[in-house]
């Protein structure tokens, strides 16, 4: 599989201050908004004359649905009724939470395992899910136990948009719904008629063209540093998506030794050999977001091949 690349480049944060010499006159005033979205923050900019106050609503209301669907923080989810469905048995899903397990399955397999959704019980048992100290007598088991992949515990049918499991699982979607919802938001402006946008929740961003002068969207690439928020570089970002994922700020330390957030589904451990962080361009966001996490757990070295074999723009800062 190779992706079609996004239209972007990469430049020094020193030249930022260059970038717009030249460029014409806004054409329309720039709107932003921002709302609550997943324990986190959606920031969206746009330019044009669409009711904010309707774009808004309608924003909000697709976020709050994608979140009922995909939170594995509540009880009642979608997600979480899937996790808990009786073994074999068919379970009709929503047609959202259905295209996510769709991508979910792609970059499994793409990956080779590098990316997998059953790892809820292995973040549990971490201490990261709860965010509580990590439960040594559930670590030693998952570490000494086989563990089915996803593909192994996971079924889909396309036909009748339905998913079932075929062994216990537990289903996380952290590491690909927000790149899914900034692209579903994405979709909720264009249809408002919004040509010239921005969407963001955390670090996976999508541009809808460029700015309405015809300049680049301006997004800083953060520095992998666990003290001190820096700039390493700046992306130009025309028309795509990015998305940025990083172990330098979440993280345990056991006996003096850290250990990432990052889970490595092969291992049933937090990830020791991947980069601090990275950032991936791809045209959709879903995949943007999903592609991190597999170059999280990939070794630099590994990383770069995968990304060479497949067409993948990544950048480790």
């Amino acid at each position: 599989m190779n992706f079609k690349p996004c239209a972007y480049r990469l430049t020094s944060i020193f030249t930022r201050s260059n970038l717009r010499e030249g460029s014409n006159k806004l054409s329309f005033d720039l709107h932003t908004f921002c709302g609550p979205t997943m324990a986190t923050t959606y920031h969206i900019s746009f330019y044009g004359d669409a009711d904010g106050a309707e774009l808004q609503r309608q924003v909000q209301t697709e976020l709050d649905i994608i979140e009922q669907e995909m939170s594995n923080w509540r009880a009642t989810s979608d997600i979480m009724r899937l996790n808990q469905a009786p073994i074999g048995l068919w379970q009709t899903i929503p047609n959202r939470l259905f295209d996510v397990l769709s991508v979910a399955q792609d970059v499994h397999i793409l990956s080779q395992g590098a990316f997998d959704l059953n790892v809820n019980d292995l973040l549990s048992a971490w201490g990261f899910r709860q965010n509580r100290i990590p439960n040594e007598t559930l670590i030693n088991t998952h570490l000494t136990k086989a563990r089915l992949t996803q593909a192994q515990v996971l079924e889909l049918n396309a036909d009748l948009k339905q998913a079932r499991l075929l062994a216990p699982a537990a289903l996380d979607l952290s590491g690909i719904a927000k790149g899914y919802a900034v692209d579903q938001v994405a979709k909720v402006l264009m249809a408002f008629g919004v040509t010239h946008a921005l969407v963001a929740i955390d670090g996976e961003i999508r541009a809808i063209n460029g700015q309405a002068d015809g300049s680049p969207w301006h997004i800083g690439v953060e520095t992998a540093h666990d003290t001190e928020r820096s700039i390493t570089g700046m992306l130009e970002l025309v028309d795509g998506s990015v998305a940025s994922s990083g172990n330098y700020r979440h993280f345990h330390m056991i006996n003096a030794q850290r250990f990432a957030h990052t889970m490595n589904p092969r291992t049933a451990a937090p990830v020791q050999a991947g980069p601090a962080a990275v950032t991936v361009l791809h045209q959709d966001c879903v995949y943007a977001d999903a592609l991190a996490t597999v170059f999280m757990v990939l070794d630099h070295a590994s990383g770069q091949r995968f990304a060479a074999q497949h067409g993948i723009d990544v950048i480790y800062p």
